[in-house]
């Protein structure tokens, strides 16, 4: 039977589910399985207060979305960040 070993989820900016981040920190530093993790992360929609304030697909974006999650999640590294919107895409990676 297949077992999964990637994530992806939203960066902290854009969750409306609260403390997912911090919850895949603990997670990773409970069980040590982060090395075997392949861990991806979306960004581009910007929320406050939960509501809706625009897209933003710039690379500082993107930096400043890594960054955070990057901290958030308790790692050093994120395999794969993505902003897609229709046909538009732009991927970096930071560690």
């Amino acid at each position: 039977m297949p077992v999964c070993r990637s994530i992806e989820k939203a960066n902290q900016h854009t969750s409306i589910y609260g403390d997912t981040e911090e919850l895949l920190g603990k997670w990773f530093q409970r069980t040590g399985k982060r090395s075997e993790i392949f861990l991806a992360s979306k960004f581009g929609i910007v929320m406050e207060n939960l509501q809706f304030k625009g897209i933003d697909s710039s690379a500082e974006y993107c930096k400043r979305a890594c960054e955070a999650s990057l901290k958030k999640l308790a790692t050093s590294y994120i395999a794969l960040c993505v902003f897609r919107l229709g046909s538009v895409s732009h991927v970096c990676s930071f560690s």
